[in-house]
């Protein structure tokens, strides 16, 4: 290379560096402007654009010398498809960062459902991969006809080697359109050791937080094999409570069911909805005293909420059974002698 080679090299990489900077100003300047307004959908796209563009007005002051070194080499017949190729790139690259800041959008919006907003942006991209992959083969001339046929034979090979891969994609397709759970939901599953809450819903995985804090990746797959009990989407928590106290005389027995009943009506944090289930009776008597039992449903499904809720109403029964001088009943432990092996044994029962 000659001097006049070094000249121009330096040449084109000072105007490359120098158009990337006033573009980079003029993006800041824009960009600031963009904010003080209401146009959110100028502004995404204006972001969207920002390092494309500066690849494209790099690419214009190096476009000469990769050309004479596109000639140099004898591939000079290469260089107008590599340009094409190079803005194929750069236009998908500029939707996909549009798809991308758009789904970032919508995605903490509490009015749009975020697993819908996933699932659209992930088919979108998918779509635009297609489309730039088969406008790369265009622009190379490549026989669609050769392609489709290796692709029966090869597709069918691949098919068969991700089999599991595609089970997993199809399995988060049906768990897209079901809706059995969303991003941020409370999920369990009784048949398996699965119980967190959703982080998030991927082509092939679930990622599930549990609450021990440690991330679990579960295979879509396995949703399609399991029953999913979904608690964020339960209506009601329920208190069931057994009480035992002492055998005392069966009015105050019947008072004390009475005041507990009314309790439970009146506190604030129990549903006194008449389609629920509220009840307060006597369950069966033995000889270690009466035990009764209470069913009820709270408003809340907060499960720090629901304790405290449920911790207001036992203290309550303790103090109506205090007021009515009914107490808590204790277990009997009797001593019973048994003869075994010919010696002397106890044995200890618990009547409960």
């Amino acid at each position: 290379m000659t001097f006049d080679h070094f000249f121009e090299v330096g040449k084109a990489v000072s105007l490359a560096l120098l158009y990337v900077s006033f573009w980079l100003f003029v993006y800041t300047r824009v960009s600031k402007y963009l904010k003080t307004t209401e146009k959110e959908h100028w502004r995404l796209t204006f972001k969207a654009l920002r390092f494309p563009v500066a690849i494209a007005i790099c690419s214009f002051p190096l476009s000469t010398l990769i050309e004479w070194a596109f000639s140099k080499s004898g591939y000079q017949e290469i260089y107008g498809v590599s340009v094409s190729i190079f803005f194929v790139l750069l236009t998908g690259w500029f939707a996909h960062n549009v798809i991308s800041l758009i789904e970032d959008r919508f995605f903490n919006d509490d009015k749009v459902d975020a697993m819908l907003v996933s699932a659209i942006g992930k088919v979108a991209k998918l779509l635009l991969a297609t489309v730039v992959i088969f406008s790369i083969l265009t622009k190379l001339n490549v026989n669609f006809g050769a392609l489709l046929t290796f692709g029966g034979v090869s597709g069918l090979v691949v098919g068969l080697a991700s089999k599991d891969l595609l089970i997993n994609f199809f399995g988060g397709m049906v768990l897209y359109f079901d809706q059995s759970f969303k991003v941020g939901e409370w999920v369990r599953s009784p048949d398996r050791e699965i119980e967190g809450v959703i982080e998030s819903l991927g082509w092939r995985v679930t990622s599930i937080r549990t609450f021990d804090k440690r991330i679990l990746y579960v295979p879509n797959s396995v949703w399609m094999n399991v029953v999913i009990e979904n608690a964020s989407r339960m209506q009601n928590r329920r208190i069931y409570e057994y009480f035992r106290v002492e055998a005392t005389d069966a009015d105050n027995i019947g008072l004390l069911m009475t005041d507990i009943k009314h309790m439970l009506y009146e506190h604030p944090g129990i549903d006194s909805n008449p389609n629920l289930t509220t009840i307060v009776t006597i369950d069966s008597v033995d000889e270690s005293g009466i035990n009764f039992f209470v069913y009820c449903f709270t408003h809340t499904i907060s499960w720090v909420r629901f304790h405290e809720v449920k911790q207001e109403v036992i203290l309550s029964i303790l103090k109506k059974m205090e007021e009515r001088d009914i107490r808590v009943a204790a277990d009997k432990v009797s001593v019973i002698p048994r003869q075994k092996s010919g010696s002397s044994q106890s044995m200890i029962e618990t009547v409960s």
